[in-house]
């Protein structure tokens, strides 16, 4: 038997705004996820994600804006009305029932024929690869699986939209990384549309089409991962991802950014007024080193396994270069000189006046 979900959903959010005892949750957020599309809602605890999801799902009400599924707005319509699934970080299982009976709960609420309700449950276990453990109960299941079962009890409901709370925090790095392939896989293979909340860096840039990352109540910017990773909008959302150089220079009358104290001067990436004093985004990655008696000090060392992090040191600052494993190895308290591609550099206004704007595609 094969799954099939009876319709994907485009989901479009305008002007959310939720507050909680006059603290904002959620501040003017407006996005969009097509249909069969994986958004990710990336932020630190306590920026949003979460309300947002309560918000779609009908748990919570928004005090201001639109939530609509298909062009038709549903804040007036009741949780199941919406047909939409929440997948939570804890599994919520029934303990004292089994697989199948905790995966078809949700039909039997909905007063589904019985036989066409175990005929549902046992194509989605399938699905979720799970056949043949319909009889065994909750504590005889691995995270992994308790993970489906889980997933399996949203998705037999054939929601038009899937929403994941954070679904793989309790499980162990090499289990997160296996759940992701699968839950990425399946989201595809089935044409889900899905929002995914998570924390984790990784996990949004290996599951999602678009990324919206967050920051206190606020979506700062949506886009491609690559797109965010290369060309952030702001130096909060590149601080996001990773750990990357911010530096000050400044522009020379040619266009040319300069920062004087690493000796680094090359084309700027995009348009900036002349003479103007600008921050720089330098991804580690995107830096090499030359043996030279350049103008910063290799002043520490951290052997990652592929790679190598250096921290140089320059007038009083510092600068992360990462390079292979595999390269000749610099010594600490070696000089070096530093240079970069042009194509990685990314301009940001002065760090001392930047605003957070919003990039949307």
């Amino acid at each position: 038997m094969t799954f099939r979900n009876e319709r994907t959903a485009r989901l479009a959010i305008r002007g959310l705004t939720k507050s909680f005892g006059g603290t904002p949750a959620l501040q003017d957020v407006s996005l969009m996820v097509e249909p069969g599309e994986l958004v990710s809602l990336l932020g630190p605890s306590g920026c949003g994600k979460s309300t947002t999801l309560r918000l779609i799902a009908g748990l919570e009400a928004p005090d201001v804006g639109s939530i609509r599924i298909d062009g038709v707005d549903v804040a007036s319509q009741s949780v199941p009305d919406r047909n939409v699934g929440l997948v939570f970080q804890r599994y919520a299982l029934f303990q004292h029932m089994t697989v199948s009976a905790n995966v078809g709960f949700g039909l039997k609420v909905r007063g589904l024929d019985r036989a066409e309700a175990g005929r549902r449950v046992e194509e989605i276990l399938a699905v979720v690869g799970l056949e043949g453990l319909a009889s065994r109960f909750p504590h005889q299941l691995s995270g992994g699986q308790m993970q489906r079962v889980a997933l399996a009890r949203t998705l037999v409901t054939r929601p038009r939209v899937l929403m994941l709370d954070e679904p793989f925090a309790a499980l162990d790095a090499e289990l997160r990384a296996r759940m992701r392939v699968f839950l990425r896989e399946l989201q595809q293979r089935l044409g889900l549309t899905t929002l995914f909340v998570t924390h984790d860096q990784a996990e949004a840039m290996e599951l999602s089409d678009r990324i919206a990352v967050m920051q206190a109540g606020r979506l700062l910017q949506l886009d491609t991962p690559e797109a965010i990773y290369n060309q952030p909008g702001s130096p909060d959302v590149a601080r996001m991802f990773g750990a990357p150089n911010l530096l000050e220079g400044r522009t020379t009358p040619h266009g040319e950014f300069v920062h004087e104290a690493f000796g680094l001067q090359f084309a700027a990436g995009q348009a900036a007024p002349a003479g103007a004093t600008v921050a720089v985004m330098l991804r580690p990655e995107a830096l090499r080193l030359l043996p030279a008696d350049g103008p910063a000090v290799v002043s520490g060392l951290l052997y990652l396994g592929k790679t190598v992090l250096y921290t140089l040191r320059a007038r009083g600052q510092e600068l992360r270069v990462e390079r292979p494993s595999s390269e000749p190895r610099f010594a600490l308290g070696q000089r070096v000189a530093v240079a970069c591609d042009i194509d990685a550099a990314w301009l940001f206004p002065a760090l001392a006046s930047q605003p957070n704007p919003s990039r949307s595609h």
